[in-house]
Protein backbone atom coordinates (compact mmCIF):
# COMPACT_ATOMS: atom_id res chain seq x y z
CA UNK A 1 0.00 0.00 0.00
CA UNK A 2 1.15 3.82 -0.88
CA UNK A 3 -0.04 6.89 -0.59
CA UNK A 4 -0.20 10.08 -2.59
CA UNK A 5 -1.17 13.11 -0.30
CA UNK A 6 -0.22 15.40 -3.48
CA UNK A 7 -3.28 13.84 -5.57
CA UNK A 8 -5.39 12.16 -1.85
CA UNK A 9 -5.26 8.61 -3.30
CA UNK A 10 -4.17 5.76 -1.68
CA UNK A 11 -2.58 2.64 -4.41
CA UNK A 12 -2.90 -0.99 -3.33
CA UNK A 13 -2.61 -4.55 -3.93
CA UNK A 14 -5.87 -6.42 -4.32
CA UNK A 15 -6.99 -9.69 -6.34
CA UNK A 16 -4.24 -9.77 -8.08
CA UNK A 17 -4.59 -6.16 -9.21
CA UNK A 18 -3.35 -2.70 -8.59
CA UNK A 19 -5.93 -0.43 -7.59
CA UNK A 20 -6.54 3.27 -6.55
CA UNK A 21 -8.94 4.80 -4.45
CA UNK A 22 -10.01 8.07 -2.69
CA UNK A 23 -8.52 8.44 1.23
CA UNK A 24 -11.65 8.15 2.91
CA UNK A 25 -11.82 4.92 1.12
CA UNK A 26 -14.07 5.63 -1.65
CA UNK A 27 -14.07 5.82 -5.64
CA UNK A 28 -12.07 2.35 -5.94
CA UNK A 29 -10.57 1.71 -9.48
CA UNK A 30 -8.74 -1.17 -10.96
CA UNK A 31 -5.66 0.19 -12.39
CA UNK A 32 -3.91 -2.72 -13.61
CA UNK A 33 -4.84 -6.55 -13.18
CA UNK A 34 -2.65 -9.47 -14.07
CA UNK A 35 -0.50 -8.47 -10.38
CA UNK A 36 -1.01 -11.84 -8.37
CA UNK A 37 2.22 -11.52 -6.74
CA UNK A 38 2.62 -7.45 -6.48
CA UNK A 39 4.76 -7.03 -3.08
CA UNK A 40 6.41 -3.23 -2.96
CA UNK A 41 4.77 -0.68 -4.11
CA UNK A 42 5.84 3.47 -4.11
CA UNK A 43 4.17 6.35 -5.45
CA UNK A 44 6.29 9.20 -7.40
CA UNK A 45 2.93 12.07 -7.36
CA UNK A 46 5.30 14.72 -8.99
CA UNK A 47 6.51 12.59 -11.77
CA UNK A 48 3.45 11.12 -12.37
CA UNK A 49 4.48 7.37 -11.41
CA UNK A 50 3.81 4.30 -9.62
CA UNK A 51 6.06 1.16 -8.90
CA UNK A 52 6.09 -2.63 -7.87
CA UNK A 53 7.77 -5.26 -7.26
CA UNK A 54 6.40 -8.79 -8.54
CA UNK A 55 7.81 -11.48 -6.55
CA UNK A 56 7.20 -14.64 -8.45
CA UNK A 57 8.14 -12.26 -12.12
CA UNK A 58 11.37 -11.54 -10.64
CA UNK A 59 10.89 -8.01 -12.24
CA UNK A 60 9.77 -4.08 -10.93
CA UNK A 61 7.60 -2.11 -13.21
CA UNK A 62 6.22 1.27 -13.49
CA UNK A 63 3.44 2.94 -14.83
CA UNK A 64 1.71 6.18 -14.58
CA UNK A 65 -0.66 7.20 -12.17
CA UNK A 66 -3.58 5.85 -14.24
CA UNK A 67 -2.29 2.42 -14.79
CA UNK A 68 -1.07 3.38 -18.46
CA UNK A 69 1.95 2.59 -20.00
CA UNK A 70 3.31 -0.56 -17.83
CA UNK A 71 6.97 -0.80 -17.95
CA UNK A 72 9.79 -2.89 -16.65
CA UNK A 73 12.72 -1.13 -15.11
CA UNK A 74 14.14 -4.55 -13.35
CA UNK A 75 14.72 -7.54 -13.93
CA UNK A 76 16.66 -10.72 -12.88
CA UNK A 77 19.72 -10.98 -13.79
CA UNK A 78 20.76 -14.68 -11.85
CA UNK A 79 21.34 -17.31 -14.76
CA UNK A 80 21.00 -19.65 -12.58
CA UNK A 81 17.23 -20.57 -12.46
CA UNK A 82 17.03 -19.51 -9.33
CA UNK A 83 15.91 -15.75 -10.04
CA UNK A 84 16.20 -12.82 -8.19
CA UNK A 85 13.20 -12.07 -5.81
CA UNK A 86 12.29 -7.93 -5.24
CA UNK A 87 9.70 -7.53 -2.29
CA UNK A 88 10.17 -3.99 -0.71
CA UNK A 89 10.45 -1.00 -2.52
CA UNK A 90 11.52 2.64 -1.39
CA UNK A 91 11.94 6.00 -3.73
CA UNK A 92 14.30 8.47 -2.68
CA UNK A 93 12.87 11.43 -4.96
CA UNK A 94 15.56 14.26 -4.24
CA UNK A 95 18.22 11.78 -5.26
CA UNK A 96 16.05 10.09 -8.53
CA UNK A 97 16.15 6.51 -6.94
CA UNK A 98 14.53 3.85 -5.91
CA UNK A 99 15.71 1.35 -3.53
CA UNK A 100 14.70 -2.81 -3.48
CA UNK A 101 15.18 -5.90 -1.31
CA UNK A 102 16.45 -8.63 -3.09
CA UNK A 103 15.59 -11.46 -0.87
CA UNK A 104 16.58 -14.55 -3.16
CA UNK A 105 20.21 -14.76 -3.43
CA UNK A 106 22.95 -15.67 -0.96
CA UNK A 107 23.51 -13.17 0.05
CA UNK A 108 20.38 -11.52 0.28
CA UNK A 109 20.94 -7.43 -0.70
CA UNK A 110 19.39 -4.18 -0.85
CA UNK A 111 20.28 -2.47 -3.92
CA UNK A 112 19.39 1.05 -5.84
CA UNK A 113 18.76 2.26 -9.30
CA UNK A 114 17.44 5.15 -11.02
CA UNK A 115 14.27 6.14 -11.09
CA UNK A 116 14.23 4.55 -14.60
CA UNK A 117 15.92 1.27 -13.66
CA UNK A 118 19.63 1.99 -15.30
CA UNK A 119 22.46 2.83 -12.66
CA UNK A 120 21.76 -0.70 -10.39
CA UNK A 121 23.66 -0.99 -7.61
CA UNK A 122 24.58 -2.80 -4.06
CA UNK A 123 23.63 -0.47 -1.20
CA UNK A 124 23.94 -3.66 1.76
CA UNK A 125 25.21 -7.15 0.78
CA UNK A 126 24.42 -9.27 3.89
CA UNK A 127 26.54 -11.51 5.79
CA UNK A 128 26.26 -15.23 3.81
CA UNK A 129 26.99 -16.71 6.84
CA UNK A 130 23.48 -15.78 8.23
CA UNK A 131 20.12 -16.10 6.36
CA UNK A 132 18.65 -12.54 6.02
CA UNK A 133 15.71 -11.39 4.19
CA UNK A 134 14.72 -8.35 3.96
CA UNK A 135 11.34 -7.48 3.04
CA UNK A 136 10.16 -4.20 4.32
CA UNK A 137 12.02 -1.01 3.01
CA UNK A 138 12.16 2.56 4.25
CA UNK A 139 13.97 5.65 3.21
CA UNK A 140 14.84 8.36 5.33
CA UNK A 141 16.27 11.15 2.81
CA UNK A 142 16.85 13.74 5.15
CA UNK A 143 18.82 11.75 7.34
CA UNK A 144 20.60 9.93 4.27
CA UNK A 145 19.20 6.68 5.52
CA UNK A 146 17.83 3.27 4.23
CA UNK A 147 15.34 0.93 6.90
CA UNK A 148 14.46 -2.96 6.30
CA UNK A 149 12.56 -5.03 8.20
CA UNK A 150 14.33 -8.93 8.02
CA UNK A 151 12.08 -11.47 8.32
CA UNK A 152 14.27 -14.36 9.29
CA UNK A 153 15.51 -12.18 12.32
CA UNK A 154 12.48 -10.44 13.48
CA UNK A 155 14.46 -7.32 13.24
CA UNK A 156 14.72 -3.61 12.06
CA UNK A 157 18.15 -2.40 11.20
CA UNK A 158 19.34 0.17 8.88
CA UNK A 159 22.26 1.91 7.58
CA UNK A 160 23.52 5.45 5.26
CA UNK A 161 22.89 5.70 1.67
CA UNK A 162 26.54 4.69 0.96
CA UNK A 163 26.05 0.97 2.52
CA UNK A 164 28.12 -0.58 5.35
Amino acid sequence: MAGDTVNHKVYAFGNGAIKRFNLDGSGVETLIVGQPYGEGLAVDPVGGKIYWSVYNDWEIRRADLDGTNVETIITDQVSNGRGEQFSGISLDLAGGKIYFTNTDLNPSKIERANLDGTGREDVVVFDTNVLYEPLGLAIDPLGGRVYWADYQRQHVSGVSFAGG
